[in-house]
């Protein structure tokens, strides 16, 4: 949300509302992508299934490109094009969700009185600066492009 609020007001070759809402539909496959999709995934990872992970990334991947191709061959906008992809690339944390949940039986409803996993804020903090440590490159670049 801090990036579509700065980052439109920088940037002087587009229109802000276009990078604005660009930037939100971009980032809407990644939000979903953790807030739905990564204990999943981190927890078939742990139990040796990561060629799951694999397939659906694949079959995800496939029909974004196949559906992305056709619609820019007839010459849609390319926020329509990015919204159309951050929708399709949702179906992953579904699809992992749904695997995780039906296969293991999980009850995720359940509370604990305790803390279950200690530090466990210190996994989320390690994952952000991960996510910042992986980008930075990418945000450096478009800032200092002229």
């Amino acid at each position: 949300m801090l990036l579509s609020i700065i980052y439109p007001r920088i940037i002087s070759d587009f229109d802000w509302k276009f990078i604005d809402l660009l930037i939100i539909v971009i980032s809407m496959s990644i939000f979903f992508e953790y807030y739905f999709g990564i204990t999943h995934r981190i927890f078939l990872e742990a139990s040796g299934k990561s060629y799951l992970i694999s397939i659906i990334n694949v079959l995800v991947t496939s029909v974004s490109t196949i559906v992305i191709a056709i619609l820019i061959k007839n010459n849609f906008d390319i926020t329509i094009i990015k919204l159309v992809g951050s929708l399709i690339f949702i179906i992953k944390p579904l699809l992992l969700r749904y695997y995780v949940i039906h296969k293991y039986q999980i009850n995720i409803s359940k509370s604990y009185e305790n803390e279950v996993i200690k530090n466990k804020w210190d996994g989320l903090a390690q994952h952000i600066a991960w996510v910042v440590y992986t980008n930075t490159d990418v945000a450096v670049l478009t800032f200092f492009q002229r």
